[in-house]
């Protein structure tokens, strides 16, 4: 591996800045590593450097050194090699685990559901709406580079060390490699991939670009081989991935599809063939979609240039179990260390979009919450109480297994439904909230029944919220998700009705002449544009499911066919058997969530001249000392105003003399400005 690592005279050739550089290529074995206690030896005498990116040379007492991305990339079948790994590049890919885990308990949907295109996807749309076309049985799109004239750098000796590695894996596996070759084979059979055209081999500058590639195996599908064209490789601190438009995703969303699934009593699923080969690239920038493999079956040849004809996408299949007719869990989580790093790589993994086992997986998002709030390392194992519960819940994770769930929503003995209601309750706990949805159907005869449709469960935010401001965020979540699936059924929704055990909450949501603070405000304001006030409703604690997925449930209580999955029972019975509504309080005085009313007061008075207000003030004053006492004490006040000091101590007490004398050259400074003479 370190011999692999040694820079070449071929290597520093395709930098300009570093011709010149003397690198022999010697056929030797690297012997000795020079450590840093010998640093008159590794002092500087030259340097050379490129742009951001680039390797550099260095040339010291014992020669010169190349450091950087000169082609050299690790093999991936190498156990060990003596790197430096940035803690800022670990706790970025932690990050990344982290936001997963965020994105996969995400709302699903924001009011209708629609998503507001970016100036980018608007771009990219438009760019294949001018230059796309249909060629034969196939539409063609330019590859939709972010500039008109993208600035690629030559990155074929990165894909040629790429392929030198999966050489060496080939060569060791031979089943391998004629599984990879046939692979290859059915790629240039099909017309999705073919040669470069002689003419055309030399790389156009800024926009040639060599993918490296690599398989895929599926322990479910051990003949079967996928080769993976890999787009977000970096080289020179830029991949293709970065420089082209993502574009809006234009797919069904799969939640809706698992929604609209259950509707009818026959479930038809289909596959098309190599779906996301089917979109064809224009002549001009196939490329940047160039790669390396060899024409033949001896690896010892030179291997060949080869170019994409086809868009690279990725897609996923989800299935259900045909014989029951039921949606199942199926438990093939790997085991994991128990640290923190290990808990959230396990909790990240288990994808359950419509909620079926959200009050499980609440109780390790749960324990990955408080390692998180005791500010822990990812790699110290877990609190000893954590890591019990942590092996307690890992080890009954395969008994959901025995979970089903029916796909149709209706029984095959209910009859012509008549009425289509949608029920969605929420709740909130000091650590997590959450919501869940019920379809109820009513047929001719009268005839109800109630399906699970949807569920969530959220962790609460580290910085502590109040239980108040978390029930109603579950609020936002409930009315959410039933645009969300008013918009997805095929069915037609009557009514919408909501629950929540808490009063207080029922208060905010019908309240019209309040105002709130700017968190609660918002909310509210979103639950009133969503639904109608007169269909949430109160329900009681020991009745709601939504407890269920804020508290967490075993794996005993989710198999035995709880309220989580069946619902509660009065939604079974006529709406005369519901909790009763309450009649609510409208008097919010005293909330903390509720702005205060502040008063203002003022005064007006007549518009007169200076010379009227004194001889005002001197007409209703009977005596001489009585109009320099007024005068005293509206000073008194005016200061009181100005000062802000206590009105009680200083307004009550008796006249000073030195009051009464300011007063009264205050009042002949008033009269000789308003030109009335005094004696």
């Amino acid at each position: 591996m370190l011999q692999e690592a040694v820079a070449t005279a071929q290597d520093v050739s395709r930098w300009k800045h570093l011709r010149g550089v003397p690198v022999p290529d010697q056929d030797c074995s690297v012997e000795l590593l020079i450590d840093q206690d010998v640093p008159y030896s590794l002092i500087p005498l030259e340097v050379r450097v490129g742009g951001g990116g680039a390797p550099f040379a260095v040339r010291t007492r014992l020669g010169w050194t190349v450091t950087g991305p000169v082609g050299y990339q690790m093999a991936p079948n190498a156990t060990e090699c003596l790197t430096i790994r940035s803690n800022e590049v670990l706790e970025t890919h932690l990050e990344r685990q982290v936001r997963l885990l965020s994105e996969l308990e995400g709302d699903h949907s924001r009011g209708d559901g629609s998503v507001a295109l970016s100036l980018e996807d608007k771009k990219m749309l438009e760019m294949w709406t001018l230059y796309g076309t249909r060629v034969g049985n196939h539409y063609q799109f330019p590859v939709p580079f972010r500039k008109e004239y993208p600035d690629l750098p030559n990155n074929k000796a990165m894909a040629e060390q790429q392929l030198k590695s999966l050489k060496g894996r080939l060569t060791k596996n031979t089943r391998l490699y004629q599984r990879y070759a046939e692979e290859m084979k059915q790629l240039l059979c099909k017309d999705y991939a073919e040669l470069v055209p002689a003419s055309q081999l030399t790389a156009n500058p800024g926009k040639t670009w060599f993918l490296p590639h690599l398989p895929v195996l599926n322990p479910k599908k051990p003949d079967k081989i996928l080769i993976v064209f890999d787009c977000a490789s970096v080289y020179a601190n830029t991949s293709l991935n970065s420089q082209v438009l993502q574009g809006p995703d234009l797919n069904n969303k799969l939640l809706g599809i698992l929604i609209r699934f259950p509707q009818g009593r026959t479930a038809i699923m289909a596959d098309i063939e190599v779906m996301f080969h089917q979109i064809r690239v224009t002549p001009e920038h196939r490329g940047a979609l160039r790669f390396l493999w060899w024409d033949s079956e001896d690896l010892t040849h030179a291997p060949r240039l080869y170019r994409m004809k086809v868009h690279l996408f990725e897609g996923c299949r989800v299935t259900w179990d045909l014989e029951s007719d039921q949606f199942a869990v199926k438990t093939q989580v790997q085991r994991k260390p128990a640290t923190k790093r290990g808990l959230l790589s396990v909790v990240s993994s288990v994808y359950d979009p419509l909620g079926f086992i959200a009050p499980f997986v609440i109780k390790a998002k749960l324990l990955f919450q408080d390692e998180c709030r005791r500010r822990r390392g990812w790699d110290e194992p877990l609190l000893e109480h954590n890591n019990v519960a942590w092996n307690a819940w890992f080890e009954k994770l395969p008994r959901l297994a025995t979970l089903g769930v029916p796909r149709f929503y209706k029984p095959r003995d209910h009859g012509r439904t008549v009425s289509v209601q949608l029920h969605s309750f929420c709740d909130a706990s000091q650590v997590a909230y959450g919501l869940a949805s019920y379809l109820r159907l009513t047929d001719t005869e009268g005839n109800i029944h109630c399906s699970f449709i949807f569920g969530k469960a959220k962790l609460a935010h580290l910085k502590q919220q109040t239980t108040l401001r978390l029930e109603l965020s579950a609020a936002v979540l409930a009315v959410n998700a039933d645009q969300m699936i008013r918009q997805e059924l095929e069915l037609k929704v009557e009514e919408s009705f909501f629950w929540t055990d808490n009063m207080l909450i029922l208060q905010y949501i019908a309240n019209i002449s309040r105002r709130f603070h700017t968190f609660v405000a918002n909310r509210v304001a979103v639950i009133q544009e969503l639904s109608e006030t007169n269909h949430w409703r109160p329900v009681n604690t020991s009745l709601n499911p939504v407890i269920d997925a804020t508290r967490g449930l075993s794996v005993e209580e989710m198999t035995d066919g709880g309220r989580w999955i069946q619902g509660p029972d009065f939604l079974r019975k006529g709406e005369e058997h519901w909790p009763e509504r309450l009649k609510l309080t409208m008097d919010l005085s005293g909330e903390v969530e509720v702005k205060r009313n502040i008063s203002v007061l003022t005064t007006s008075s007549a518009t007169t001249t200076p010379t009227q207000e004194v001889q005002a003030l001197w007409a209703r004053c009977s005596s001489w000392l009585r109009l320099l006492k007024g005068v005293a004490l509206q000073r008194r006040f005016a200061k009181w105003l100005r000062e802000g000091r206590d009105q009680r101590r200083d307004m009550q007490r008796g006249l000073h003399v030195a009051e009464l004398e300011r007063a009264k050259l205050s009042f002949y400074a008033q009269c000789k400005r308003n030109g009335i003479r005094t004696t």
